[in-house]
């Protein structure tokens, strides 16, 4: 069944005491498909990354990695099939670039020559390679964040379709100039024709609707759409529902895919709370 390939999170409520975060919000992630989760600050969307990811238990729901449910998944078994990118934390320890990424190894059974090789096609395929004996602690942030997509590629390994692997990311181009942006994006979008179901978090909407294969949306702690990315050209409604703004979509000029335009904010009675 094409499920039992899939990630997939079933009906997830996230409750902190009366409060739903996340309120009966299904999902599924397909390997070699981009899906971008889009939302206002406070809709749900970091929440509903840390339940697929398996960081986070659910006040109710299921949530599966190929037909099998994630507390069944042994801790090392779960980190060798998906690994995570969230924003860059301070580390205290002394590490360099190339250790750091190393780390993403750790899941795996020793292999040096594999290891080795994964380390360093992560740190091209991320473009910090010329970081390698730099020490972290004196990296900018948008070169930190450029070094945790690399610790997660060595984790996940060369992709195999026959092996199928997923990453998950939080606002990986948050702390990116628009061209090391662009390029995050490309690597994402070449992964995920090699294999890699991926699932990012991103509020850059016409970046979204550049690369993704399908949006969600989520507005409220709730899924208030879905579909492909032609779906937000077709009901501009949706911006006002989901982000709070008027918005315009128009077709970019030479590479024709969709460009978004917010014109104006909307009432506070109409905005996302």
């Amino acid at each position: 069944m094409k499920r039992n390939r899939e990630l997939v999170a079933e009906h997830i409520v996230v409750r902190r005491g009366e409060r739903a975060i996340l309120d009966d919000v299904s999902l599924s992630l397909a390997p070699g498909e981009l899906v971008a989760i889009l939302g206002a600050n406070g809709a749900g969307k970091s929440t509903l990354l840390r339940v697929l990811s398996g960081e986070l238990a659910p006040s109710s729901g299921a949530v599966r990695l190929l037909g099998r449910p994630l507390a069944r998944w042994s801790t090392r078994e779960l980190a060798c099939r998906r690994a995570c990118v969230h924003p860059p934390r301070a580390i205290e320890f002394p590490f360099t670039v190339a250790e750091l990424v190393a780390l993403g190894r750790h899941p795996h059974a020793p292999n040096p020559e594999l290891d080795h090789r994964c380390v360093c096609e992560a740190m091209q395929l991320a473009r910090v390679e010329h970081l390698a004996k730099r020490e972290q602690s004196g990296l900018s942030s948008g070169e930190r964040q450029r070094v945790e997509l690399a610790r997660a590629l060595a984790q996940l390994g060369r992709p195999d379709p026959a092996r199928p692997t997923w990453l998950l990311l939080d606002e990986p181009s948050a702390n990116l100039d628009l061209a090391h942006a662009l390029v995050l994006l490309e690597r994402l979008r070449e992964l995920a024709r090699a294999g890699v179901g991926v699932a990012l978090i991103i509020h850059d909407v016409s970046l979204a609707l550049r690369v993704a294969d399908r949006i969600v949306l989520l507005a409220e702690g709730r899924a208030l759409a879905e579909g492909p990315p032609r779906l937000l050209v077709e009901r501009p409604e949706l911006f006002l529902a989901g982000f709070g703004v008027h918005a315009e979509v128009v077709v970019h000029p030479q590479g024709g895919w969709p460009v978004v335009l917010p014109t104006r904010a909307a009432a506070p009675e109409n905005a996302p709370s």
